[in-house]
């Protein structure tokens, strides 16, 4: 099975805006349905972070993994303003 290798134009800016308010992000690798991992300081709590573009949707399986969650740390965002204020209500 083959998995998409392209990042969202927009990443680099919402990763650096998420950086300068004190987070910490890892990338997820294939096959994950997310594309960052995202915490705070020593704070145990991680947030799935997947990033669109503006007119981007969710994948299938993003949407699936997004359902299985439920209410869980599963976020997408499309602007570093959008990220962080949805990062925040979990971490």
């Amino acid at each position: 099975m083959r998995y998409a290798n392209r990042r969202d134009g927009n990443e680099g800016d919402i990763v650096e805006y998420l950086e300068a308010c004190g987070y910490q992000l890892k990338p997820a690798q294939p096959p994950a349905p997310f594309d960052w991992f995202v915490r705070r300081g020593s704070n145990p709590m991680v947030v799935f972070l997947e990033l669109k573009t503006k007119l981007g949707k969710l994948t299938r399986n993003q949407a699936t993994f997004k359902e299985w969650v439920g209410e869980g740390p599963y976020i997408s965002a499309r602007t570093p303003e959008e990220a962080l204020a949805r990062v925040q209500k979990w971490i």
